[in-house]
């Protein structure tokens, strides 16, 4: 009887022992997924990175892996770095491997660019990747190609209305030529895909490059910009950072424009036309 129980309690010892160290060699476990930015937004054909980190920073398993829950809105790689798809609302989870977890809300949204006009008949030229829908201010819209070999000028609308705002919304669209339209104002700022721009012969009195990156070629010539209007928007223009790549930019010769500081626009790599 002796035997037993003392055989019994060696026994008991080493499964005591063998559980210890079984729960030893699981480490320091994750309690908690932090990530940077619990929402973004993108455009479609954009990336951006869900950055994460485990806490504590000494667990002992660090990996962290990623999932879509809409890969036709968006898609995530295994570095946390988002595709846009298409437009729309997707979650991105990042977990760790014990099942720890945390999302971030992705809205996925289409480039934009806005003209204000004050004719009632507005041409306008477009190129790009697929389609893009106009929405020409009345109630009007059309989806229209803009696959095409000469953006001058490719898509016309008429309407009762004098004074009303065009938007146009696509995927990669390089081209916007609103050229003698009687534009007032353009807004660029949701296209950063925007490459080749025209507004010349117009009473735009404003600009801002800020968000065009990707731009290379502008004629803003013959605007109602004063020398003042000129030298802001030079500031907002992107340096030159692509090898072989001239950018250029027309302004004309005459009153403000030749009275405005070139030299801040050269300075970044751009040239005068």
């Amino acid at each position: 009887m002796k035997k037993n129980l003392f055989y019994m309690v060696i026994a008991g010892v080493v499964a005591f022992a063998s559980c210890s160290k079984d729960k030893n060699d699981e480490g320091v476990p994750v309690e908690s997924v932090i990530v940077e930015r619990n929402a973004m937004s993108i455009y479609v054909g954009a990336r951006d990175t869900v950055k994460a980190s485990v806490y504590p920073d000494n667990a002992t398993n660090k990996t962290i892996n990623f999932a879509s829950s809409d890969t036709n809105v968006a898609t995530v790689d295994n570095n946390g770095v988002v595709l846009g798809i298409a437009s729309g609302t997707a979650a991105i989870t990042a977990s760790a491997s014990n099942g720890t977890s945390t999302t971030v809300n992705v809205t996925v949204n289409l480039m934009q660019m806005k003209v204000v006009t004050t004719v009632s008949s507005i041409d306008m030229g477009l190129k790009g990747t697929g389609t893009a829908i106009i929405d020409w201010g009345d109630g009007d819209k059309d989806t229209v190609d803009i696959t095409v070999e000469d953006p001058h000028f490719n898509h016309e609308f008429k309407t009762t209305a004098a004074n009303h705002t065009v938007t146009v919304e696509g995927v990669n669209m390089t081209c916007l030529n609103v050229g003698v339209q009687g534009a007032t104002s353009v807004d660029l700022s949701k296209n950063p895909a925007l490459e080749h721009f025209e507004c010349w012969h117009n009473i735009i009195r404003e600009l801002n490059f800020s968000n065009n990156p990707a731009l290379r070629y502008i004629d803003c010539s013959e605007t109602a910009l004063t020398t003042e209007a000129y030298n802001a928007m030079y500031a907002t223009l992107h340096s030159n950072t692509f090898a072989g790549v001239t950018k250029e930019i027309k302004v004309g010769n005459r009153g403000a424009a030749e009275d405005s500081n070139q030299e801040i626009a050269t300075a970044k790599g751009w040239v005068f036309r």
